[in-house]
């Protein structure tokens, strides 16, 4: 009987969580900050991969969404740096006047992809939404030394890692340092 007291706390702040984030999906109205889990302090790094071709010049990356959408859902994304987390900020993707089909809301480090078209969207398209229309670039200077998914470590390149629903993305990184 305890045990389930004890359990009360923690089953109401989940239900705070949840309601806001499925409301999000059927209003629009963004999801609420969410605790962010602490990552693993033990990295090994990734082994090298060339590096995914990402074209600048992506109209459907540069595409600004007007009313409905066929296709909305989630990705969360964390990164820490050597332990410490850095956060995703709000307003990636977001400018006065458009909306990229990848975009953050809040600094809770979930990625909205909205579009038309089922687009495969990776994680690289999102970084380079990042750097055009956010001023979010937190790879440069940086290794990333391991990728999870889902809990899981994934081993391929993480650029063109494809963007599905209700992913869970980790990247650990630690600092290039110059010889």
């Amino acid at each position: 009987m305890g045990s389930r007291i004890e359990r009360l706390p923690s089953m109401i702040l989940a239900l705070l969580f949840v309601i806001p984030a499925l409301i999000s999906c059927s209003t629009g109205r963004n999801p609420e900050e969410s605790a962010v889990p602490e990552s693993t302090a033990a990295a090994t790094p990734q082994e090298t991969v060339a590096p995914a071709t990402l074209d600048p010049n992506d109209e459907v990356l540069a595409e600004c969404i007007e009313g409905d959408v066929a296709f909305h859902f989630h990705v969360r994304l964390t990164i820490s740096l050597e332990g410490s987390y850095i956060p995703v900020p709000p307003g990636v993707g977001l400018t006065p006047d458009c909306i990229h089909a990848l975009h953050t809301h809040n600094s809770s480090g979930v990625i909205h992809i909205e579009h038309l078209h089922r687009d495969d969207f990776t994680l690289g398209d999102f970084f380079l939404v990042g750097q055009r229309w956010g001023g979010f670039d937190p790879l440069v200077g940086m290794q990333v030394v391991r990728v999870s998914v889902n809990g899981e470590r994934y081993l391929g390149d993480y650029r063109v890692l494809p963007l599905t629903d209700e992913l869970d993305i980790h990247l650990e990184l630690v600092r290039l340092t110059s010889a």
